[in-house]
């Protein structure tokens, strides 16, 4: 009982896993269940029902036993393809010997084709537990900070949602383990995150290729052939015939070979289903090689990070924070790890909590002791001319650059630890609302 409960749980965790997009979910959720589903329909007609139906001389109708038997061992040997002007109408009736080469036509793939789906949906649940893998060996559980940010939406009153914001951020940073690392986050996760998209896509060719050399003949337009040529008119199908012949040894005067024509009703399912599996992963490969694609520039180009970092922040266009100063908290802090956090959360929360959430660790970054001397030391010409020609303290005339250290007076303690308070407050609400 507890298994099958555990089992259920599994189950449905694929379909309500927070990590994952929708892409995810087509290849690890949706297609496992879509395979294995085919699969056990084709290994109950396989293995309860009659897959096999031939006709056997008159002598043995009467022998239910001998049909069976017959019946059971063409299904074991596998039965073989022939054009009708091969064979004699004696045959196709009362069975006869024909003397004729059926290695070229021998096909037995019917008795394969459930697990060959089983192998399929398997495979596709290998890219998830590599991504699953490098996550786990990361200081940051991503899913446990989506689930726990996504609780912010439960909150009516602003100071209350604030407060959970900002202890989220806290316990994020605490499990990075912020003040001891050069960067708060890394780059692993987001390899493994774009690997998991390229194995997907391996994984798809690969089994196009599989499907290829089995039943498409060696050519991998088989199913759009097929699908054009009809697909319930074309009973000699060379992919999946429905008329079959079966050869077997009985003695009568002596020890002879008889053929007798068989219906496999099985492969007018086995062609309906793999049809549909042909043109599934047509869609899956174009899908998912566009999300590996995007994947990989968001998560490894700086300038691209940079931008869907100001866009999950929803800055405009013209704001007027410093650039290096978003450089070091885009490349510093987040990396690629922190926007591939932010992303989760936006898939699974939304764009508001995640434009909240993104703004509160700007604040984080700007308000820490460590940041400080970085982020002072990205020197600006007007920034310095502006504090040298306001020397009272005087710094609001230019909230987008912080003062140079050098302009800074060190001779006195207490006024530098208040001009280091207006510069965290002019970095910080350099940012709109």
């Amino acid at each position: 009982m507890f298994k099958l409960k555990s089992a259920f749980h599994d189950f449905k965790g694929r379909w309500s896993d927070p990590l994952d997009d929708y892409v995810d979910r087509l290849n690890c959720a949706v297609t496992v269940t879509l395979f294995s589903a085919f699969a056990l329909i084709l290994s109950t007609k396989l293995y309860f029902f009659s897959p096999v139906s031939c006709i056997f001389p008159a002598e043995h109708t009467g022998l239910k036993h001998w049909v069976a038997y017959y019946t059971s061992r063409c299904f074991v040997e596998g039965t073989y393809r022939m054009q009708h002007s091969n064979v004699s109408s004696s045959v196709y009736m009362t069975g006869g010997p024909t003397g004729i080469d059926i290695d070229n036509g021998k096909m037995s793939f019917y008795m394969w084709s459930p697990y060959v789906l089983f192998v399929f949906a398997f495979l596709f649940t290998l890219p998830k537990l590599f991504r699953e893998l490098c996550f786990y060996f990361q200081p940051l559980d991503y899913e446990a900070v989506v689930v726990e940010v996504k609780k912010v939406d439960g909150f009516v009153v602003q100071e209350e949602y604030n407060n959970y914001l900002k202890n989220s951020v806290e316990d994020i940073m605490a499990m990075c383990n912020y003040n001891n690392t050069s960067k708060a986050f890394g780059i692993i996760a987001s390899i493994g995150y774009v690997v998991q998209k390229w194995l997907y896509v391996l994984n798809i060719w690969i089994q196009f290729y599989i499907l290829k050399e089995l039943v498409g003949d060696g050519k991998m337009s088989w199913g759009w052939t097929m699908t054009t040529e009809g697909l319930f008119y074309n009973l000699q199908s060379k992919n999946f015939p429905a008329l079959s012949y079966c050869r077997v040894d009985m003695k009568l005067n002596d020890l002879q070979e008889f053929d007798f024509p068989c219906v496999l009703p099985i492969n007018l399912l086995n062609e309906k289903i793999y049809i549909f599996v042909w043109f599934w992963l047509l869609l899956l490969f174009a899908v998912t090689m566009c999300s590996a694609i995007c994947a990989s520039v968001i998560c490894f180009i700086p300038s691209v990070r940079q931008h869907v970092i100001e866009r999950l922040m929803m800055l405009p266009s013209d704001h007027s924070l410093d650039g290096r100063c978003m450089k070091f908290f885009v490349n510093e802090i987040l990396f690629a790890d922190g926007l591939l956090m932010l992303l989760f959360v936006k898939e699974y929360t939304g764009s508001i909590v995640v434009n909240n959430l993104s703004r509160e660790l700007w604040k984080k970054t700007v308000e820490s002791e460590d940041n400080f001397p970085m982020l002072r030391a990205i020197e600006h010409q007007k920034a310095c001319y502006d504090y040298l020609m306001n020397k009272e303290g005087n710094i609001s005339i230019d909230l987008t650059y912080p003062p140079p250290p050098s302009c800074i007076p060190s001779s006195v303690p207490s006024e530098a630890s208040v001009q280091k308070e207006k510069v965290k407050e002019r970095i910080v609400y350099a940012i709109p609302a």
